[in-house]
């Protein structure tokens, strides 16, 4: 199946869907059809057939079923797309259908027993021609609304009382024209001659034919044509044709005329409910096929995905590997030269000793390096133990300093009731150190890093945005500098492992993916913080930084897990 056909076959309001081809050519197939047996009808419509007392009761039934049921599914249609125009033509089908009360309590023969007694044929006649020229003057204001009017779809509550107001407006003029026809009628002309008609039968019924005709151009001036519009069109020529054999060119009732006229009466009833449940079968079978493309769609996507994830881990595990043979191969190298030196330097004692303590710090350096990837993995064994992060600051605070130079400023600011957090001391060192180093080199000529503790308690909103978290109580350790901050693509890789944005030698890529780490370890959080994003939620008076902010391990006291 095409996207094309998808998309016709979802069109959101089947009173609007567009005609396609194949329905304009059964549209005029059938009303050719309609026009043929019309014309062959007409030499015979003067011809008496036997009467059939059930008759008129058996067609004002079936004939107010269909047109109901044509009005119950415009009405629906009309909740879906706000068209006044819709609700106006399924007014005209209720009133249609409700007219069929009054007619055949007024029709003889309806009621064996009971019932009006001797009803006037007069009545019964002058309210069939009003339903008669009633309802093509409903498609006429269907047809001039339908031009101005755009479905919007959208639900609001005048809907159901447009609907109860159409509803009783149909009642209301029911009710009139009955009025008008029993309790008038002695001041209308008289239709009925026993079951023949007069002259003014058929004067009053020609203009009803004029107004069907009206009806149907005004609809073909009304292009382009929905699939309702192609099929009203061949609603009012059978109404048309009705009228005009069973009032206009025959000479009464039971005859062939009157009897071919009811047929058509029926079909023109009939047509509009039988498309509408057929276009919307077609549309629900398309809307299942749309479903099937869009459920072989998203496996695909899936599937693309997952090979996508696989791919990039893939690429992950190569940078991996490759950066620790780099780097491991580099600390060997050293290894090994130093060893093969001391081997060929037996008697310089000084000289076996220097490279002996060059070997053991490239060794050692190696064990640093396995110490970050396991930090990195969450493999390294931790020696948790209850602290306060404030002095384990204050004690490392040198060692900074020393670290980053003097021409960079340390500021911290300790919250004196800082709860206790259950870490490893030295991993928590670590990470602290290897924050200032990223800060020292993201400043060249000088700056700030600024060291903030705080409590913080985290609520649901932001846990839910981080699945990995609960909410509730936690020690915040925030890191920031006065630096340049780091670029959409830098900040989306920064916790990679060997990723790195210095030149080749002077990093490894491990700092922010032993910060990282440690935090998952510990229970924790790490975010990097734009500079933008700091510049909205700093004090009057701060300078505002790029930083690392870390929720970390929760009070010793909360026995829940960390997030």
């Amino acid at each position: 199946m095409t996207d094309r056909s998808v998309s016709r076959g979802s069109n959101a309001f089947l009173v609007t869907a567009p005609a396609p081809l194949g329905a304009r050519r059964r549209a005029s197939a059938v009303a050719i059809a309609l026009f043929v047996v019309f014309c062959a009808l007409i030499p015979f419509a003067r011809i008496p057939l036997p009467r059939i007392e059930a008759f008129n009761s058996i067609f004002e039934s079936v004939f107010a079923l269909n047109n109901l049921v044509a009005a119950s599914f415009l009405l629906v249609a009309f909740r879906r797309s706000r068209l006044r125009a819709v609700l106006g033509l399924a007014s005209g089908y209720l009133f249609t259908s409700l007219l069929a009360v009054p007619l055949m309590l007024t029709s003889p023969g309806v009621f064996s027993t009971g019932g009006p007694p001797n009803p006037d044929p007069q009545i019964n006649a002058w309210l069939d021609t009003f339903r008669n020229a009633g309802f093509p003057l409903f498609v006429i204001c269907y047809a001039l609304l339908r031009r101005y009017e755009v479905p919007s779809g959208r639900s609001h509550t005048g809907a159901r009382a447009s609907v109860i107001w159409a509803a009783a407006g149909v009642v209301a003029g029911i009710c009139l024209l009955s009025l008008v026809a029993s309790a008038g009628h002695q001041l209308l002309p008289p239709l009925m001659l026993g079951d023949g008609y007069t002259s003014a039968m058929v004067a009053v019924n020609v203009p009803v034919c004029v107004l069907c005709l009206a009806a149907a151009a005004v609809l073909v001036s009304r292009p382009p044509y929905s699939i309702l519009d192609l099929w009203l069109m061949v609603v009012v020529l059978a109404w048309m044709f009705d009228a005009a054999l069973s009032t206009v060119l025959n000479t009464g009732h039971f005859d062939a005329g009157f009897y071919a006229g009811r047929l058509y009466g029926l079909l023109a009833a009939g047509f509009v409910p039988v498309i509408l449940i057929v276009e919307a079968s077609r549309l629900y079978g398309r809307l299942d096929q749309a479903l099937a493309v869009a459920g072989e769609r998203n496996t695909e996507l899936a599937r693309s995905r997952e090979e996508l994830a696989q791919a990039q881990r893939l690429e992950a595990i190569g940078q991996l590997t490759g950066g620790i043979a780099h780097d491991f191969n580099n600390l060997l190298t050293v290894v090994l030269s130093n060893l093969d030196l001391i081997l060929r330097a037996r008697g310089d004692p000084e000289k076996i000793e220097r490279l002996a303590q060059a070997a053991m710090k490239a060794a050692q350096r190696g064990e640093l390096l396995v110490r970050q990837l396991l930090t990195y993995a969450r493999r390294q064994i931790i020696r948790p133990d209850t602290v306060n992060l404030n002095q384990l600051i204050v004690n490392i605070e040198n060692l900074m300093h020393r670290v980053i130079g003097e021409q960079i400023e340390v500021v911290t600011t300790l919250s004196p009731v800082l709860a206790p957090a259950q870490i490893d001391p030295a991993q928590f060192e670590t990470a602290m150190l290897n924050l200032v180093i990223n800060s020292r080199d993201a400043m060249a000529g000088g700056g700030r890093i600024t060291i903030e503790t705080r409590n913080v308690t985290l609520d649901r909103q932001y846990a839910a945005d981080n699945p990995e978290l609960t909410a509730g109580p936690y020690v915040m350790i925030a890191v920031s500098d006065s630096g340049s901050g780091m670029t959409p693509a830098v900040l989306a890789r920064a916790f990679d492992p060997f990723f790195t944005t210095k030149e080749v030698g002077k990093g490894s890529g491990l700092g922010l993916s032993q910060v990282y780490g440690f935090a998952k370890t510990a229970g924790g959080h790490v975010k990097i913080l734009p500079a933008e994003i700091i510049r909205s939620s700093c004090r009057a008076g701060d300078r505002c930084r790029d930083g690392v902010v870390a929720a970390g391990q929760r009070p010793r006291n909360d026995t829940r897990g960390g997030g």
